[in-house]
């Protein structure tokens, strides 16, 4: 028989005297000391390791982050701590089948191996590179077009690594946490036609989306084909999105982003159906499961608002920011949230248009100073019984006077919502100025 090794007095500590020393340790030292022996290695995977290992960010166009994944999340490794994953593409990218096999067999690791059965949330966004190869984020790419190539990219090989590896996520971040990048309409479709995303998606209790207007696949061309430029295919468009939506059965925080993209002559209808993906949203049967919403960005219309209160009836906090009204009024929307809405607990309302913004006649005054006195806030927040309150608003009254804070808040809405031309060349009139 092989004696046993006796333990060190090391290994002999409880591991609640060994998380206290590791608390001290910087993270390449806890790497060290879970190599002095498997007993050590066992019980230092508390909870400061654990924190660790708990979010990591992947560059999917780096084959050797990607394989440093698939080699983290192996059996009994600390990959298998992970819980929220960050999956980054950085323009410009170009997807091969090493790309997808890779990520697909993290994915599949981390359904078999991990210690949570799954992961919590994956976020999707898109970085770049400036003229010296340092990364910049998207906000900062000149050309708007390889950003959003790259989002489409990292959206299609995201979504096929989830569907091959069936595994299980609660959250699901598209876009939506960065700024100035978004997920065109039109490349929805080429994803849920050509892959089975109802197991990737049906355990989805959180969705965030950033959605614009289509682009097509050429980005060195400024027109569009005639197949891109009709209101039909732009219905299929925003269809698509209830399409992607609908294979969530257990979805109950849902958040909408609309990001504009320049404005084309031969396309203005086209583009106008796609900003009002709202109204086919509101056609998903199970709205009645949705406990928190936020819309931001997007046109749409009484009637669709309306229907979306009477059905969403375990709304507890909603989310209204930048919407613009282009048929009926808010005053009937306002209603409905006011009484068809038992159990709103967080209301959040701001900057929202019916044909001009509106102002709420809450206390508070506007961010601005405007030429016939206060106008009230255009922003209110209301929680608890007083989301249950009448809410009053009134047209603007009188013109802002022009200060600084007016142009910082015409700025950052340009960045939050576009159009991304309007942003560059405001980055670019900015840094000609910091020229000696």
């Amino acid at each position: 028989m092989t004696p046993t090794k006796a333990l060190s007095a090391l290994e002999k500590l409880p591991v609640e005297i060994l998380e206290a020393i590791i608390v001290w340790l910087q993270f390449p030292d806890i790497c060290s000391l879970r190599l002095v022996s498997r007993t050590i290695a066992a019980k230092s995977v508390q909870k400061t390791l654990k924190g660790y290992f708990a979010s990591k960010t992947v560059d999917w166009t780096s084959a050797t982050q990607v394989q440093e994944l698939v080699q983290l999340t192996q059996p009994h490794r600390v990959g298998c701590l992970l819980q929220n994953l960050s999956i980054i593409g950085t323009a410009p990218s170009h997807i091969t089948p090493s790309n997808k096999d890779i990520l697909t067999e993290a994915f599949i690791n981390l359904r078999l191996n991990s210690v949570y059965g799954g992961l919590k949330s994956i976020i999707l966004s898109v970085q770049g590179r400036d003229d010296s190869g340092d990364i910049i984020p998207s906000k900062k790419v000149h050309e708007w077009k390889l950003v959003w190539q790259t989002a489409s990219q990292t959206f299609k090989i995201a979504c096929r690594a989830l569907a091959d590896s069936a595994l299980h996520v609660e959250r699901l971040d598209v876009f939506a946490s960065i700024t100035r990048c978004s997920l065109a309409c039109n490349k929805i479709a080429p994803v849920l036609d050509y892959t089975n995303m109802s197991r990737a998606l049906a355990n989805l209790t959180s969705v965030s989306l950033s959605l614009s207007h289509h682009i097509g696949d050429d980005l060195g061309s400024d027109s569009e084909s005639e197949s891109f430029d009709s209101i039909g295919h732009s219905q299929r468009y925003t269809s698509d999105i209830r399409r992607f939506l609908e294979l969530c059965s257990h979805l109950e925080t849902l958040e909408l982003h609309w990001y504009n993209l320049p404005r084309k002559s031969n396309q203005i209808e086209a583009q106008k159906e796609e900003r009002h993906f709202f109204n086919e949203i509101v056609k998903l049967d199970r709205l009645s499961q949705i406990r928190h919403c936020r819309l931001y960005g997007t046109d749409t219309n009484e009637a669709a608002l309306v229907s979306f209160c009477k059905q969403a009836t375990q709304l507890c906090s909603l989310t209204l920011e930048y919407i613009h009204l282009t048929e009926g009024k808010y005053e009937y929307v306002f209603n409905c949230l006011a009484n068809q809405l038992p159990n709103l607990d967080y209301l959040h309302l701001g900057d929202l248009y019916e044909q001009r913004v509106i102002y709420f006649d809450d206390p508070g005054t506007a961010r601005f100073s405007y030429t016939s006195g206060s106008n009230g806030p255009e922003v209110i927040t209301r929680t608890g019984v007083d989301c249950q309150h009448p809410i009053g608003y009134h047209q603007r009254r009188g013109r802002p006077k022009g200060s600084p804070g007016l142009l910082k808040w015409t700025r950052k809405n340009r960045l939050l919502y576009g159009p991304p031309d309007a942003v560059t060349s405001y980055h670019s009139r900015l840094s000609k100025r910091r020229r000696p």
